[in-house]
């Protein structure tokens, strides 16, 4: 009876492993979006530099998110300016995050506190539209 009892535990820790990752697994992308923006945020008043950090990584969720996967030796640049079929406004503030983090990165300017938080909020405007939360802005 007691080994009965534990092959039936087993299987029911077993059926709730596979069920919690098969949830992980469906929701990782709004499951990442949410540490790295929340990240972001936190960071940009002390740390700016690793706010707009969180935020690049972020941009990279979104492109991924939409289908658009980075090919080999692409620069993030690249990989941004390459991707189709994304709301003209999306793309522009994806654009904007972008362009802060590469100037950054490279040493041609550096971030505010309050920049760190344009980027934060260009890429979460862009995901939302790309999630359809603002759909009326997909069309512009």
């Amino acid at each position: 009876m007691l080994e009965y009892l534990s092959s039936c535990l087993d299987w029911k820790a077993l059926l709730i492993a596979l069920l919690v990752g098969c949830l992980l697994w469906r929701y990782r992308y709004p499951a990442s979006m949410t540490v790295l923006l929340s990240g972001a945020g936190l960071f940009a008043a002390r740390f700016p530099v690793q706010s707009v950090r969180f935020s690049a990584l972020a941009v990279k969720v979104v492109l991924r998110m939409h289908g658009h996967r980075r090919l080999a030796g692409q620069s993030f640049r690249e990989h941004w300016s390459s991707a189709r079929d994304m709301p003209p406004l999306a793309k522009q503030w994806l654009g904007y995050a972008v362009a802060c983090y590469c100037g950054m990165r490279f040493g041609e300017k550096t971030i505010s506190p309050q920049q760190a938080l344009m980027v934060r909020q260009s890429v979460l405007g862009a995901y939302d539209i790309l999630r359809g939360v603002i759909p009326e802005l997909a069309r512009s």
